[in-house]
């Protein structure tokens, strides 16, 4: 299962203005190939279906995310099945699962905003 302490998570900022500082957004591939993503400025959070590669590129990411092939994100985003679970087991899932996404926003929050940013924010 993702585990938050060893992670690779690539954060980027897209041009698009749709808040005061852009659009940032940052991902991590699961270990079931799925890729979240947190979009920091729409609070927006999604999973992917598994992306093909082993690669995690912004260009993966941002087709998945705007042609609309991903899923609101949740601690079932992590396992491919919740056959079985334990009430403990459930614990430790979406404890991972909130390490996960506060960790991606974290991510998210530390790009800055494009160069020149004047543009209002889209409402």
């Amino acid at each position: 299962m993702t585990d938050a302490t060893n992670l690779t998570i690539i954060a980027f900022q897209t041009g698009k203005y749709y808040a005061a500082n852009g659009q940032r957004v940052a991902a991590t591939r699961l270990d079931n190939g799925r890729v979240l993503f947190v979009d920091i400025d729409r609070n927006i959070t999604g999973v992917t279906d598994k992306i093909p590669g082993s690669g995690l590129t912004t260009y993966k990411v941002m087709n998945c995310y705007d042609s609309g092939h991903y899923n609101h994100a949740t601690c079932h985003a992590l396992i491919d099945s919740s056959d079985g679970f334990t009430s403990a087991e459930w614990t430790t899932l979406l404890y991972r699962y909130e390490t996960l996404i506060h960790a991606l926003r974290r991510a998210a929050a530390a790009v800055p905003a494009p160069h020149g940013l004047t543009h209002r924010a889209i409402a």
